[in-house]
């Protein structure tokens, strides 16, 4: 399945206000998804984007409806394993002065985060969550 194929999927799956697909030279696609919902709060990013299965009973590999599945984490994956970089999140939650920026990828050994870098910046949303992805 290519690059193309992957990202027509996840946006069949996705109801999003804004997405992006930018070319880069070297053969790697950068994705961006942005949404306008309420954000997500600072200390769950990494759990939510750098887990698989989070919600629910990992350790008998069953999902509960209506929690966080594999869904955004498989895309992040899928762009860890091709790439070796991290998701980019940016997310804010409305009230807050500044938005949280976090690059996280997965440990899939243990199916934990890993977070390298986190940063609070200036964001010229009210709320929301963007998400980037490099592809190959």
């Amino acid at each position: 399945m290519n690059t193309s194929t992957i990202v027509q999927k996840l946006w069949n799956y996705c109801n999003v206000l804004r997405d992006e697909v930018f070319d880069e030279e070297d053969g790697e696609f950068r994705v961006a998804v942005e949404d306008n919902g309420p954000g997500i709060v600072e200390n769950q990013i990494t759990r939510i984007f750098g887990k698989l299965l989070y919600g629910s009973k990992f350790h008998k590999l069953s999902q509960s409806r209506g929690q966080q599945g594999m869904g955004i984490a498989a895309a992040g994956m899928y762009a860890q394993l091709t790439t070796g970089k991290p998701l980019h999140i940016i997310s804010r939650v409305r009230g807050e002065k500044l938005a949280t920026e976090m690059f996280v990828s997965i440990d899939t050994t243990k199916n934990r985060p890993e977070l390298h870098k986190k940063a609070h910046l200036k964001w010229d949303r009210p709320h929301g969550t963007r998400v980037e992805a490099d592809l190959v």
